[in-house]
């Protein structure tokens, strides 16, 4: 799709790319020159053109037009010092575009820089909004200075293979995908952050430990794929989503003490995570941590469910401590096999415990399901 860039200025702009089509029509840059003077008549200071162009916009520019520099491959640099708001696809796929200068920039909106992929920094002392996709594929982007943005967009900046990290201490929330595949990014700071959502760092191979106390729900694959992801500490999160540390195959500790959902494969495949400690937790979905090779103990007291495979393959799980429990867990036909504690291929595993309370000790064993690894209940 081509850009546009306002009725007042559409007809302009369509006269010259007809213009630039023919053989003794408009240079690339003086299209270029051409479609920014109309955009700004008044406006440009300064042109250099050839392979490559500066342009700046003096204080008569208050914002940037939507799809006003779109495509314009050529440019590569664009200052803006009385610039509040960059309409969307503002400088999109000005892929040689590699500084900007906007101190004022309070909004961008969305996809207004996506694949500028020459761009190396961004610095918006302050903006506070970032639209959907705002910086993504800017495969360059490697620092990223936004100290008074509270809101971001989904898939903000989503493919930006070269961020190493970011701080963005007023906001709230990690929306859909928005640093999904930042390959280098080791860190998101955001102390305040209450949600993250689908996708939200997901395939960030760098990060190492994450640490959000004042997080309450983690959404679908949330860190899925985390290859180096070692710690997850989040004190208050009540939920974790689907696949959300999904292969994770370093995850050695989890600490989420306020959990009570925890949602399908949302550990799945989790091959380093020893032991896991879920003190409120009161339901475990389908496959949640099917496939944990070296998990040994399982506390989750107060569960009531568990679905079917929750632990299936757990070949190193002795232990399911559930003695707190006031009635007897629902749980599925393959929820414990092949684990030492409902064993392999149709046979009773022959070690293993579940510790459950000893009120409840004949119901478990009548159960239909749980009556089928009677002999590795235990009473505590």
């Amino acid at each position: 799709m081509m850009p546009t860039y306002g009725s007042e200025y559409q007809s302009l702009a369509e006269t010259i790319r007809a213009r630039s089509n023919g053989s003794s029509g408009y240079k690339p840059w003086e299209l270029a020159f051409a479609i920014i003077s109309a955009v700004y008549p008044a406006s440009v200071t300064d042109m250099i053109v050839g392979r490559t162009m500066s342009v700046a916009i003096g204080s008569s520019a208050t914002n940037v037009v939507r799809s006003a520099f779109m495509d314009m491959s050529m440019l590569s640099v664009a200052a803006f010092p009385r610039c509040s708001e960059v309409g969307i696809d503002g400088f999109r796929n000005c892929v040689n575009l590699s500084y900007f200068r906007m101190p004022r920039c309070e909004v961008v909106s969305d996809a207004a820089f996506r694949r500028c992929r020459s761009l190396q920094s961004v610095s918006l002392p302050m903006c506070k909004t970032i639209g959907e996709r705002a910086f993504c594929e800017c495969s360059s982007l490697s620092v990223a200075y936004l100290p008074i943005c509270s809101n971001i967009g989904d898939g903000a900046f989503c493919s930006c293979q070269s961020l190493a990290y970011i701080d963005m201490p007023l906001c709230e929330s990690i929306p859909t995908q928005a640093f999904l595949s930042c390959a280098s990014i080791s860190m998101v700071s955001m102390p305040l952050c209450s949600f993250i959502g689908s996708y939200g760092l997901a395939n960030c191979h760098c990060i190492s430990s994450v640490a959000y106390s004042c997080c309450r729900e983690a959404g679908p694959f949330g860190f899925a794929s985390c290859s180096s992801l070692e710690v997850v500490e989040m004190i208050r999160c009540s939920v974790v989503g689907d696949n959300c540390f999904a292969w994770c195959q370093k995850l050695r500790s989890v600490s989420i003490p306020a959990c009570e959902t925890v949602s399908a494969s949302a550990f799945l495949g989790c091959i380093s995570l020893p032991m896991v400690s879920l003190s409120n937790c009161r339901e475990i979905g389908e496959t949640a941590f099917s496939g944990c090779t070296g998990m040994s103990y399982a506390y989750i007291p107060k569960c009531d469910s568990m679905g079917d495979a929750a632990f299936l393959g757990c070949v190193a799980l002795e232990s399911v401590d559930l003695r707190f429990v006031k009635s007897v867990p629902r749980i599925g036909s393959m929820t414990f096999v092949s684990t030492p504690i409902g064993g392999y291929a149709g046979v009773v595993g022959s070690y293993g415990s579940v510790y459950v309370p000893s009120s409840l000790y004949g119901m478990f064993v009548c159960d239909e399901l749980w009556s089928s690894i009677s002999e590795r209940i235990v009473t505590v």
